[in-house]
C-alpha cells in the first residue's frame, strides 16, 4: 500500500449518523414550532456543522420569525444531547481500520464536526482503534473544511509527506479538501453526499484537474456581500422589477442551481452546448442577457479578478486555498473582455 497515513471524515464516513441528526434537527423545530423532516431531508441540510444545518434549513424553507443564530442556538442545544444517538460505524469500517492497524498505517480524523463532540463521538464508538490525529471544527481557532488547514496541519505533526496521505470523505467539501490540500482522495457512496444527490463527483477525473467550488465551499467561506458589486451592475442594466425578481433568482440558484436554471431558463440550459448553465457566472450572465432591455454585458474592466482576490483577502480568506482556476478565469477575461469569478457550486 502506497500510503503510511489515511485521513478520514467522520459523519457519513466512518458513523452513520443520520439518526443523530435528525433527532436533532427535529427536536429544535419542534421547540421552534417549526416543521418535522425525514431522515434523507434532514442529511440534505448537512454541511458546515452545526451552524450549516441552521443555515442550510433556513435557507430552504426561508422562515422570517427566526434568525440564523436563534436556530443555530436550539440545534446546538440537542446537538449536544443526541450527539450519539443510534450513531454506529458504517458496515465494513471496522475491517478497514483493523486492516490500517495491522498495517502500521497511520490514521487521522478531520471532520467539520464540533471538535470536543467529535473526540465524543469517537471514544464512544471507535475507541478499539488508535487515531495518531483527531480534529474537529473550532472556527474561533481556525479555518473548516474544505480549508486544507488541518490536513496540513496533521501532515506535519506526524511527518507525513502529501503524497503518502490519503483522504477518505464522502461529501464534495471532502473531495475540495484533499484537492486543496493536494492529496488523494477515496470518495464513499455509501455516505451523506449521494443522499444529497452531489453530482459533481466524478471517479474518473484526475482530482488536480478539478476546477469547482460547491455550494457549500461558498456559503461557509465567501460571504456573500462580496456580490454586492455584481449586484449593483445589475441594478443598473435591469428595471426594479425585474431586478428585484433577479435578486431572488440569484438567492435560488446559490442554494437549488438545477431547480434555478429550470425555472429561468429551462431545462435544456442544463443539458452540454454552448448555453449550458454550470456556474453562477453563466447563471448571472444570461440572466442580464435574457431580462435586460439594453442587452449590457461590459462587465467591469478587465482586472476583476485581482479586485475579487483582494476582497477575499480582507475577509481573512487566502484564495489560493480555494479550489478556483485562477489563471484560467484571468484568461477568460482576456478573451470576453469581461471579469466574472467562474465559481461552480
Amino acid at each position: 500500500m502506497k500510503y503510511d497515513l489515511v485521513i478520514f471524515d467522520l459523519d457519513g464516513t466512518l458513523l452513520d449518523t443520520s439518526k443523530s441528526i435528525t433527532k436533532t434537527v427535529n427536536s429544535a423545530m419542534e421547540e421552534l414550532g417549526k416543521k418535522q423532516y425525514s431522515i434523507d431531508e434532514c442529511v440534505k441540510f448537512v454541511g458546515g456543522g452545526v451552524s450549516g444545518l441552521a443555515r442550510n434549513i433556513l435557507g430552504k424553507e426561508k422562515y422570517t420569525d427566526v434568525t440564523n443564530e436563534e436556530m443555530e442556538k436550539v440545534i446546538r442545544k440537542y446537538y449536544d444531547i443526541y450527539f450519539d444517538y443510534g450513531v454506529e460505524p458504517y458496515e465494513g469500517i471496522p475491517e478497514l481500520l483493523d486492516f490500517l492497524t495491522e498495517n502500521n498505517i497511520k490514521k487521522g480524523i478531520v471532520t467539520n464536526k464540533d471538535h470536543e463532540t467529535a473526540l465524543s463521538a469517537v471514544e464512544k464508538k471507535l475507541s478499539k482503534w488508535r487515531f495518531d490525529g483527531i480534529f474537529g471544527s473550532n472556527e474561533k481557532e481556525y479555518p473548516n473544511k474544505p480549508n486544507p488547514y488541518n490536513v496540513d496541519r496533521m501532515a506535519q505533526n506526524l511527518d507525513v509527506p502529501k503524497d503518502r496521505i490519503l483522504f477518505v470523505g464522502d461529501m464534495l467539501v471532502d473531495v475540495n479538501t484533499a484537492k486543496n490540500a493536494g492529496v488523494d482522495i477515496v470518495y464513499c457512496k455509501w455516505g451523506f453526499g449521494e443522499v444529497k444527490g452531489e453530482t459533481e463527483i466524478n471517479e474518473d477525473k484526475n482530482l488536480k484537474t478539478r476546477k469547482k467550488v460547491s455550494k457549500n465551499d461558498m456559503l461557509n467561506h465567501i460571504d456573500l456581500s462580496i456580490y454586492n458589486e455584481l449586484d449593483d451592475f445589475a441594478a443598473e442594466v435591469l428595471d426594479t422589477d425585474n431586478f428585484l425578481k433577479y435578486v431572488e433568482a440569484r438567492r435560488e440558484y446559490l442554494f437549488e442551481a438545477e431547480e434555478a436554471v429550470k425555472k429561468y431558463f429551462g431545462e435544456e440550459f442544463l443539458n452540454d452546448g454552448e448555453n449550458k448553465i454550470s456556474t453562477f457566472s453563466d447563471f448571472y450572465y444570461q440572466y442580464l442577457v435574457k431580462y435586460s432591455d439594453s442587452y449590457l454585458y461590459k462587465f467591469m474592466a478587465k482586472g476583476y479578478t485581482d479586485g475579487f482576490r483582494e476582497l477575499l483577502g480582507k475577509k481573512g480568506i487566502n484564495p489560493d486555498s480555494l479550489n478556483v482556476d485562477w489563471e484560467s478565469i484571468r484568461l477568460k477575461e482576456m478573451e470576453y473582455d469581461e471579469s466574472l469569478v467562474d465559481i461552480q457550486l
